[in-house]
């Protein structure tokens, strides 16, 4: 083997292995039950988040905007620049029901709004959410659990640590 090779081959192995490395994180809660249950670990991969580019339907670690928590896991529904909306119909995103993945549906995931999974004055009617050109809405799959977009607001794309990889 030529040293160019090797060299390349080397330089291959390195970024490879490097890419691989992840960070563990640990369901706190039920907020994404039946996808990820309490105590259940999940990895986070560190290299690969400079990469990454959110999708719908991806399951993330993100911050709350409010600051008040890290290390939340919750599934972006909702992208850049979209209207949202909750009712006991379902997801709707600019004006349209959203057709949940096979894979979700046949788990039971069902996303309601706040007024159906609280008694409180604060959430009597449902509301239409509107993202900006950063920033994506984010569901707990277990809307009775989940303190998520529907209570804090989308969230802006730097606090998005990465997509989930391993459950």
């Amino acid at each position: 083997m030529c040293k160019k090779m090797k060299v390349a081959l080397v330089i291959f192995l390195v970024i490879a292995s490097s890419a691989s490395l992840a960070r563990e994180f640990t369901q706190n809660g039920n907020s994404m039950s039946p996808t990820i249950d309490h105590g259940e670990s999940v990895e986070v991969g560190i290299v690969s988040a400079f990469f990454y580019e959110p999708k719908r339907w991806d399951i993330v670690i993100f911050s709350n905007p409010n600051g008040q928590m890290n290390g939340l896991i919750g599934r972006i529904v909702g992208m850049p620049n979209e209207k949202i909306f909750i009712d006991e119909s379902g997801l709707h995103i600019n004006s349209r029901l959203m057709l949940l993945p096979k894979k979700m549906r046949k788990a039971g995931i069902h996303y309601l709004p706040p007024n159906k999974t609280m008694a409180s004055a604060l959430y009597k009617n449902n509301r239409e959410y509107q993202t900006g050109s950063s920033e994506f809405f984010i569901l707990g799959d277990n809307s009775f659990a989940a303190r998520d977009s529907r209570f804090f607001g989308p969230v802006h794309r730097d606090e998005i640590a990465n997509k989930v990889e391993n459950r």
